[in-house]
Formats: structure tokens, sequence, C-alpha cells
């Protein structure tokens, strides 16, 4: 199924990720910083998946996930991170002089 590129119902939990996100590259924030709501981070290394995701998720994810594993990250300011959160307000618009 995963082979297919289909994913297995499961809980994202199951993937031990502690911050999903879509459409990132990720492999190309290590050794970089980068904020994600306000909250900075430096990449510092990518996170491979193990032979656990097979038996957590299902045959083959741990496979399918070489590349695409995550990043682990060191945290460089505190804040919070939001599920959904709204998009990005416009800038307000400049001042007349």
């Amino acid at each position: 199924m995963i082979a297919e590129g289909r994913w297995p119902l499961v809980s994202f939990a199951a993937t031990r990720r502690n911050v999903l996100l879509a459409t990132a590259d990720l492999n190309s924030l290590v050794n970089q910083e980068f904020e994600i709501q306000g909250v900075r981070f430096r990449g510092s290394e990518e996170c491979r998946p193990c032979y656990w995701m097979d038996q957590a998720i299902g045959p083959g994810a741990e496979q399918w996930l070489q590349g695409r594993g995550g990043l682990r990250a060191q945290i460089l300011s505190d804040g919070w991170l939001t599920v959904n959160p709204p998009p990005p307000s416009p800038p307000a618009p400049a001042e007349k002089l």
C-alpha cells in the first residue's frame, strides 16, 4: 500500500514526529536557521526513518520514508505552534508622508 503511494489510516503520532509540515523541503534546512509561526529553529540533520516505522505504520513505510523522514532541529526561541494556523495577514499599508 505504501509502495503504491497510498498512506494507511494511522495516527500521526505513529510517525513519532513532533511537527508535521506539508510542501516543505526539510532536507534543505540542515545547518540553516528557519522560523515556523514565530518560533526559531536551526536544522541539524535529516531524521532518518528506522525499521520501527514498518511496524507502527505498515510494511514498506521505512523504505518509502527514506529522504522524507523529517528534520532534527534545535529550538532557538520559545513560543507556541498551532494546528492549521490562519494565513498571514497582509502587510499594513505604508504611511503617507
